[in-house]
């Protein structure tokens, strides 16, 4: 009944207003509404966004005495976990061991592959392979690896099974981890635009991708047969971001090389293609710290910083000087670049050579010999 009473007052008033003649008043034109509007010039929006952020991005200089540095170095390495990547993280999710479930271990020439999982987060599993020397006797250095945006191949990918084997050949314990959003890990739930949900939370999303790393380096730390004072980590492109952010962070990791995954971000204002995804973009990131200073943080720790020109990656080595080499170099005579171009022997998929290779994925046996 209310309903119809008040589409019955509706009526009436309709019935009223044209009984007296009156009508809505009118709309302007399409014409006569753009009079009215004032446009930007093209590329105006772009401009003024840049200037605000340009007003507000960190600037490091390289300190000159090494010691306060370090001692800079270990506040700034605290603050940063505290702030921006445990953001908001309860203690179950950092805190305990590492749980890790071993699986089958395959056979190659002078090396073994063993598959195993970790929990990353409570109820959250990656899979992994370790790559060991076959009759190993004392203690060996280790290495993670870590890859990037490859899509479905994910840690199975022919380059990073190729140069884990090359590592296990020669000597070395290589575990090869799964990037998040990648491989194993493909899917909506792991697509890298979903650390925001947890942002919204309250809760770093960026906490689940180091976490990834830190419980990795845990695993491999554990090994028996590796020396933990010869750690080292690398990767390629988004394998390069999470390789200078553990490295910076945790001081296990005793040599870096990280492979074109970062420059500061006032050279990603200028280079709006090397933005990145969002955890190397991570929330009050830039408030407490830049790429910069992560370079600096090795300090005193070797490091190899590798980055490229005519390859198909990320983060140009022109891009580079200016925010990841001048800020740590006394001068620009330290840096080097080489643009010719290399032949090397590549897979048959890349140059149709057809280079014998071994490709592991979990559940397939060896194939053919890499000669390394």
């Amino acid at each position: 009944m209310l309903f119809r009473s008040c589409m019955m007052v509706l009526v009436s008033v309709l019935s009223a207003t044209c009984a007296t003649g009156q009508s809505r008043p009118s709309m302007p034109t399409a014409t006569q509404a753009e009079d009215k509007l004032k446009f930007l010039p093209p590329g105006q929006a772009t401009a003024d966004l840049r200037s605000y952020l340009l007003e507000h991005v960190r600037h490091y200089a390289a300190p000159s005495d090494p010691k306060a540095w370090e001692m800079q170095a270990a506040t700034l390495r605290q603050r940063v976990l505290d702030e921006v990547f445990f953001r908001g993280v309860p203690a179950e999710w950092r805190e305990g061991p590492t749980k890790v479930v071993w699986g089958d271990t395959l056979p190659g020439k002078g090396y073994t592959i063993r598959k195993l999982r970790y929990e990353v987060v409570p109820g959250l599993w990656a899979g992994a392979l370790l790559y060991e020397p076959m009759g190993m006797k004392g203690k060996r250095p280790g290495v993670l690896n870590v890859n990037g945006h490859v899509g479905k191949p994910g840690m199975t990918v022919d380059y990073k099974q190729e140069r884990c084997i090359n590592l296990a050949k020669r000597g070395m314990v290589a575990l090869s981890t799964e990037f998040i959003g990648m491989g194993q890990l493909t899917g909506p739930g792991y697509a890298h635009i979903a650390p925001a949900h947890l942002d919204l939370c309250g809760r770093a999303g960026v906490s689940v991708f180091y976490l990834a790393l830190q419980r990795a380096l845990d695993v491999l730390c554990e090994q028996p047969a590796v020396d933990t004072a010869r750690v080292a980590v690398t990767g390629l492109s988004g394998g390069g971001w999470q390789t200078i952010v553990i490295s910076a962070l945790d001081e296990r990791v005793r040599l870096s090389a990280p492979n074109a995954g970062y420059t500061g971000f006032e050279d990603r204002i200028w280079n709006m293609a090397d933005t990145g995804d969002l955890e190397q973009c991570p929330v009050d990131f830039n408030l407490a710290v830049d790429y910069p200073e992560l370079t600096g943080m090795l300090y005193p720790r070797p490091a190899l910083l590798i980055y490229n020109d005519k390859d198909d990656c990320c983060f140009k080595a022109a891009t580079a000087l200016q925010s990841v080499y001048r800020p740590v170099l006394l001068d620009d005579a330290a840096y080097t670049v080489d643009f010719g171009v290399v032949e090397v022997d590549c897979p048959t998929d890349v140059r149709g050579k057809g280079v014998p290779r071994e490709v592991v994925t979990p559940g397939v046996t060896v194939g053919t010999s890499l000669n390394t």
